[in-house]
């Protein structure tokens, strides 16, 4: 597949290509900083709580879904001698 790309012509003569569909990685920066609150209210520890709760069934129902499936491959590879 021939990828789209751009020459450029810089001031001093050296010409730059650029591919369009290639992604560059930076350093990535914040565009603002801001400072947590110095006193959490109980509201939002709750809503924290619950948060990390529901991540955490989240993931177990996941692992729930996929152990046959991982353990019926196991199963399948051990052969007795």
């Amino acid at each position: 597949m021939k990828t789209p790309s751009l020459v450029r012509t810089l001031d001093d003569g050296t010409e730059v290509t650029i591919f369009l569909y290639s992604s560059e990685i930076k350093e990535m920066k914040p565009l603002s900083k801001v400072d947590p609150p110095a006193i959490i209210l109980d509201e939002r520890k709750a809503c924290d709580k619950a948060f990390a709760l529901r991540a955490g069934i989240q993931e177990a129902m996941i692992w729930l879904r996929w152990l046959p499936l991982i353990f019926g491959r196991l199963d399948a590879g051990i052969k007795i001698l």
